[in-house]
This record gives C-alpha cells, structure tokens and sequence, in this order.
C-alpha cells in the first residue's frame, strides 16, 4: 500500500522520470517512425504528461482496490499486475537515468517485488509460505546491497545522501559525513550476509533490527534532510511522497522478523 499510495501521489502531482526513455530519440524515433510521426510533433503533443495520467490513474485504482475485501482484491488483482509492471518501468527509467548502473536499478527490489508479492498471494493457489519469505529476503537483500553500494563508494556517492546527512546532522565536516555513510554501507552488507544465514538466529534478527531502523531512517531523511519551516505543508508536499514509497524498505525486514518470532513459537 505504502509504495502504491507514494508512487500515485507522484504520478499526481509531480513528473515521474519517464522522459529519461521518452525523450530518447534515438531510443524512442524507430518506434515513433512505425505511426508516420515525426518526432518534434511527438515532443509537442504531450504524450509523455497523458501516459503519466493513465499510467498514475492505474497506481491509484490499485491503491483503492486495498481497501477492500479480500475477495474483492482477488478478483481483480490484475490491476496489481499492472501496478507492478509500472513500477518496474519507473525503476527502468532511473537505471536509465543513471548511467545503466545495476546497483540503481536493484535498489527499487522492495517497492517494486512487494507488489508482486502481493498479487502472486492473491493467486487462488496456495503459495508455499516458505518461497514466499524467501523471495522477502532477497528483496530485502538486494536493496540494502545496493543501497550500501553507493554509501560505500562503490559507485559514486550521490549528491542527495551528502546534503540528507548535512541537514539532518549539520556540526558533521564535509570528510566526517563521508565516514559516516561509509560506515552505514559497510553495516548493509553485513547485515545482507546475516539475513542469509537465518540460522544464527540471535545475528539474523539483530541484522533484520538493523533494517528496520537504517529502512525508517533513510525514507524519513527525505523529509527532514529537505523541511523548510517557513513553507511546512510545501516541503511536506514535495517531499513526503518519497518517505512513503521507501517504507518497504523497513517493512520487509520487519516482516521477517515477525515471521521468525512466530516460527519460534511454534517450535
């Protein structure tokens, strides 16, 4: 629900990335040749702002269709289908948008699988409980391990996490920030090795903790690395749409944790 009602909330009010494979000509022109368009009409018709239209009215149908019954979901699940397919578009788009990196376009794993995941439990066949918190743990996996990635400079560090850690802790100096998620990377990809060794129970759940806290904290950071006091509603209105689509990040792991609370109970 969280990254449906983000998403749709952006597809509203605001331009998703779309033109990042929109606006590529030479990506783009075979296909627009195929209709005997030319391409200058294309950039002037405004095709990207209706796609971004439907394709956002879709995301919030599928928001909708959570509030009702479960039966009611069932049916018409297919709209997650496309809720998913959506938002693997829009993961594409940012990969393209930066430089084709994979860590970038892996890092949308839980918000973009956490919809797939839904719809394939929706599906009127049983689904095995244990495939299912598998595939949690490897979203989860996949989008602290690339989260970490650009943190630990593996890839270049984006400007956005420099200026998230100066606002939310301004005394840090500019090298001092630079340790700090350094640091926060190197705990990703430790806390990655342990949420695949589930065995070591007291580690797994001491790292899935982990995801929790760093998950809620870094989607929280997009509002508080970028409030304005003097124009409050105007920063929450940017920037509060960015908070929610990340929860997965910390709602995944949380899952997992609560999975193997119960697990151990029933042994």
């Amino acid at each position: 629900m969280a990254v449906l009602a983000g998403r749709a909330y952006q597809h509203v009010f605001f331009r998703p990335p779309y033109t990042e494979i929109f606006w590529d000509e030479g990506l783009m022109k075979p296909f627009i040749d195929l209709f005997g368009l030319n391409w200058d009409v294309f950039l002037s018709g405004g095709f990207v702002t209706v796609f971004q239209y439907v394709v956002g009215s879709i995301l919030v149908a599928g928001l909708l269709l959570l509030f009702f019954p479960k039966h009611l979901i069932a049916r018409f699940r297919f709209l997650l289908l496309l809720c998913g397919i959506i938002l693997s578009f829009v993961a594409l788009s940012l990969f393209k948008g930066n430089f084709y990196r994979v860590g970038q376009l892996f890092e949308y794993s839980a918000q973009v699988g956490c919809v797939f995941l839904l719809y394939h439990w929706l599906r009127p066949s049983e689904v095995v409980h244990k495939r299912f918190v598998w595939s949690v743990r490897l979203l989860t996996v996949l989008t602290f391990l690339c989260h970490g990635l650009y943190a630990l400079g593996y890839y270049p560090v984006p400007y956005t996490f420099s200026m998230m850690v100066w606002e939310t802790f301004p005394f840090l100096s500019e090298s001092a920030t630079k340790q700090f998620l350094f640091f926060f990377g190197l705990m990703d990809v430790i806390a990655i090795v342990l949420i695949l060794l589930p065995r070591w129970s007291k580690l797994y759940k001491a790292a899935l903790w982990y995801c929790i806290l760093w998950g809620t904290i870094t989607a929280f950071a997009r509002v508080v690395g970028t409030y304005y006091s003097g124009m409050p509603l105007q920063s929450l209105h940017e920037n509060l749409y960015e908070v929610i689509y990340r929860l997965p990040h910390a709602i995944l792991p949380l899952y997992l944790l609560l999975y193997s609370v119960e697990k151990e109970k029933a042994s």
